[in-house]
């Protein structure tokens, strides 16, 4: 990017967006999510997924990699798509926002938990590259809850 593109989108983000809280991973799920159903009655989705990271060590030549695990949570309809159609080893893509909630865990000590809130996902591909299972291979569908309207400014 040219610094006179740069220049142009730092105004733009400085004059429009106060901040920006918006994460996207792609990665495979590390266990079938956990489901359950809030108070109120609406589903509530826990995943993990998995992103790794490889390189070639200068030093020695071998390659090495790390592997980060990220906690993920979904409500509503959302929820109800990652509980009936993603299982441990499918590779999603998610985009979401980043939430740190406190709570005292049994002993009184104050803890903190950051997670991702998922707003959208694709479904890459599943865990089984097997298509002879007698099961259909799930499409890759996009999925995104109803957004608030939002006021642009246009003038109209």
């Amino acid at each position: 990017m040219e610094v006179c593109s740069l220049l142009r989108w730092a105004a733009f983000a400085e004059d429009k967006m106060k901040s920006l809280n918006r994460v996207e991973l792609i990665g495979h799920l590390g266990g079938d999510p956990n489901m359950r159903y809030s108070q109120k009655g609406d589903p509530v989705a826990s995943l993990s997924i998995a992103t790794s990271d490889s390189w070639t060590d200068q030093q020695t030549g071998q390659k090495r990699e790390k592997t980060e695990w990220h906690r993920l949570v979904a409500f509503g309809k959302m929820a109800e798509i990652i509980g009936q159609y993603c299982r441990s080893g499918h590779r999603l893509w998610i985009e979401g926002k980043l939430e740190t909630s406190k709570y005292t865990d049994p002993e009184g000590i104050t803890r903190y938990s950051t997670q991702i809130i998922v707003n959208d996902l694709i479904f890459l591909n599943s865990a089984d590259k097997n298509q002879g299972n007698g099961q259909q291979q799930r499409p890759a569908i996009q999925s995104r809850p109803p957004q608030p309207p939002q006021n642009n400014d246009y003038g109209d």
